[in-house]
């Protein structure tokens, strides 16, 4: 069984190409997100593994520190580690553990150090919670848009 993946587009469909006899299957990017995993079967016998990439903006894999702040009176916050971010978000790690909630309000601080440094204050809805592993979107992301995409560049 081999593995297929889709590339990055702004259609709602994507079009995969069966490994063995290229015949091409079209499969709908709209029910999902994230990235998710579906196996196809062709009509020539063969089946394979798709990874769908439903993801809006490519994303950039960095190990860059940062810190948070909950936009509340809790006063929670504190140090992160980003392991990825997009146009239009953040993944991070915590670097000690925090009762966080998806949909609540926080304010994200990081440093892009490209061609020139960018410090990114952008406040951001949490998405998805796992342990210490957080996924947020970027309340406004026009903000922080010309930053990262000068950082992508670079």
């Amino acid at each position: 069984m081999q593995t297929v993946t889709t590339a990055r587009s702004q259609d709602p469909c994507a079009s995969l190409a069966c490994p063995r006899c290229n015949q091409n299957h079209h499969l709908d990017l709209q029910t999902s997100r994230d990235n998710r995993l579906t196996t196809v079967l062709c009509s020539c016998g063969e089946t394979f593994l798709a990874v769908l990439d439903a993801r809006r903006f490519e994303r950039k894999t960095v190990a860059i520190r940062g810190m948070y702040t909950v936009m509340s009176d809790s006063g929670l916050g504190g140090m992160v580690r980003l392991r990825d971010f997009s146009e239009g978000g953040v993944g991070f790690t915590l670097s000690r553990p925090c009762e966080l909630e998806p949909g609540w309000l926080i304010t994200v601080v990081f440093e892009l150090a490209g061609r020139e440094k960018r410090v990114i204050i952008a406040k951001a809805t949490i998405r998805s919670v796992k342990g210490m592993e957080l996924g947020c979107s970027f309340v406004n992301p026009e903000q922080v848009r010309q930053d990262i995409l000068a950082y992508f560049d670079s």
